[in-house]
């Protein structure tokens, strides 16, 4: 899920305050020990995708005219 901010960015008083601030939301609720995809069974760095499946996450940049044409 993909949060916009809004036009505060951040919400900071600060000039670090990132006017084009978003946010990724990744939210894991299966609770299913059986389930052969379970994020909780990452035992390695760098092995999330293979234990993950078709479930990882996969992000990339874009811009907004890029994202709205795409759906």
């Amino acid at each position: 899920m993909w949060m916009d901010w809004g036009e505060e960015g951040e919400g900071l008083d600060d000039p670090a305050n990132r006017s084009d601030f978003g946010f990724l939301v990744f939210r894991f609720m299966y609770n299913n020990e059986n389930w052969r995809y379970d994020p909780t069974k990452i035992e390695k760095p760098g092995t999330e995708a293979e234990v993950m499946g078709p479930y990882f996450p996969r992000v990339s940049y874009t811009d907004k005219s890029t994202f709205e044409a795409g759906g």
